[in-house]
């Protein structure tokens, strides 16, 4: 699966208006994507999006309300544009983890199984390599 098959597979979904209005902003920011990363997309973690542009990486971080248990608006976003120092990919059984250090010192850290569900693992692992084939 590629990026942007991975990518359209999660839009496409009905998951709250705030993740799709924000991933549409960025692609309206930015074109130059080698890679997307939807990290606890389908946990009960908070989620993050991520998009690995030529020269840096964009973060997409949004605001949970507990009360109502959704996503809701405003979301942020954070753009590094230091270079990346290290990148390092582990597998481990059916699990792949990979962690970028950037120059200033930044650390991105993704798992397959830690940032998905037991559904999507196998899509997270192929997404993860592709990341690290393309940056």
């Amino acid at each position: 699966m590629d990026q942007l098959q991975f990518e359209d597979l999660l839009f496409k979904k009905s998951y709250p208006y705030v993740f799709k209005e924000a991933h549409q902003t960025i692609k309206e920011f930015y074109t130059d994507f080698k890679g997307f990363y939807a990290k606890n997309f389908f946990n009960n973690k908070e989620t993050e999006l991520y998009y690995f542009l030529a020269d840096s990486v964009v973060k997409v971080e949004f605001n949970y309300d507990p009360k109502l248990e959704t996503y809701k608006f405003p979301y942020k976003i954070r753009q590094y544009k230091s270079k990346i120092n290290r990148k390092d990919l582990t597998y481990a059984d059916s699990e792949v983890e990979l962690t970028l250090e950037l120059e200033d010192n930044t650390i991105f850290y993704f798992n397959s199984k830690d940032d998905s569900n037991e559904k999507w693992q196998e899509s997270y692992a192929e997404n993860i390599i592709s990341i690290f084939k393309v940056i």
